[in-house]
């Protein structure tokens, strides 16, 4: 009888040592739950639409067109990460009034502070390829800046070198007078390098609305002489939606150029999940901002008169 006992109990010891190993394989085996699983990174690229038209008037030492024109820009870039730089792709397009055509392609990249650093300042570096129809020739030039991007302060410096011609002439001549004489005209219109810097406060930044002030001086290279500028600009800007930039610029050759500039923007980054919480007290439009800089390439437009008589 105590032998039967003990032959089932050993029996039943078997099957619940043989039970206990199935499930514990059967548990290593089982996959995670879907639910648990980490929700994929935002895969939009395209980070703001903006169209932009901008009236403006200025003195009649320079004609070539510079202030009346429309614009359209995509900034695409991957989400930001805070503590990394990430990189973007500018692509911008305008049109004047005069039905001529420019373009801007823009790479470059930003970094982005971690809620740590204790420099709080965005850092970033981009170069430009430009391209611009005159009133005469076809010009082309590139360019290479310099940005700190914070909360309250920016700086920025950028620096301009034309490539290829760089100067067009058209000539008219005035030959119907009596003893052969003529009058000739020459319409000489150039490019030459450039340079400009800025500082910016905002005297506001709430979320709803922003008032952003930057002045800084410019340098212009030209055959005749160098000239030395100065740009004061104001911008208000409601949400990450609407921005008005007024803007006041003089120098010798071109003289005054007053200047206002209506912007409309498409925020898609707010698409992104990433974006939601930026770091050292920036906005998510602060951090997909444009690129401040000439975007349009300054020509110099001037007349010479020869005669014989």
């Amino acid at each position: 009888m105590q032998d039967r006992s003990k032959t089932y109990l050993c029996a039943v010891l078997a099957l619940y040592l043989m039970c206990a190993t199935a499930e514990a394989k059967t548990q290593v085996q089982k996959p995670a739950p879907a639910a648990i699983a980490p929700q994929p990174p935002s895969h939009l690229w395209t980070k703001r639409i903006a169209i932009r038209h901008a009236w403006g008037h200025q003195d009649e030492k320079c004609l070539a067109p510079i202030t009346n024109y429309t614009t359209v820009e995509l900034f695409v870039s991957p989400d930001y990460r805070p503590g990394r730089m990430f990189p973007f792709l500018d692509l911008i397009g305008h049109r004047f009034i005069q039905d001529l055509y420019a373009a801007n392609v823009g790479i470059g990249g930003r970094y982005v502070p971690d809620a740590k650093a204790s420099f709080c300042q965005m850092i970033g570096v981009n170069a430009f390829y430009d391209t611009r129809e005159g009133c005469i020739g076809h010009y082309r030039q590139f360019g290479i800046g310099f940005e700190l991007l914070g909360s309250k302060w920016d700086f920025r410096a950028n620096a301009y070198l034309p490539w290829g011609q760089t100067q067009h002439i058209r000539t008219c001549l005035f030959n119907s007078y009596t003893n052969n004489y003529f009058l000739l005209r020459k319409n000489i219109e150039s490019v030459s390098y450039s340079m400009n810097a800025e500082g910016g406060y905002f005297l506001i930044n709430a979320p709803q609305f922003s008032l952003y002030a930057a002045c800084g001086p410019y340098f212009l290279s030209r055959c005749c002489c160098n000239t030395f500028g100065f740009e004061a600009r104001i911008k208000p800007q409601f949400r990450d939606y609407l921005a008005l930039d007024l803007s006041y610029r003089y120098d010798d050759l071109f003289g005054v150029v007053l200047q206002a500039a209506l912007s409309l923007t498409f925020p898609l980054y707010q698409l992104s999940h990433r974006t939601r919480d930026p770091p050292c007290r920036l906005r998510n439009w602060q951090i997909y901002q444009p690129i401040e800089r000439f975007e349009i390439i300054p020509l110099q437009l001037r007349c010479c008169w020869q005669k014989n008589y």
